[in-house]
């Protein structure tokens, strides 16, 4: 990461807050898409295995 911005704030009673904006670099970001891919696709794996045991156990229940 890199310091894009800074920006200096002044509050009340003389207090000052700084306020930092950072970018990703290309690869930071191509990493973050990656994490964010794969956590998507574990979910939707996760939602179809829910899924798929639901309707197991409905056959499962129409048998007996």
């Amino acid at each position: 990461m890199r310091v894009s911005k800074i920006k200096a704030v002044c509050l009340c009673f003389r207090l000052s807050v700084m306020i930092i904006g950072w970018t990703n670099t290309k690869e930071e970001q191509n990493a973050i898409e990656k994490a964010r891919e794969t956590l998507e696709d574990r979910e939707r794996k996760k939602q179809e295995a829910e899924q798929q045991e639901k309707e197991l156990q409905k056959v499962k229940e129409e048998k007996y």
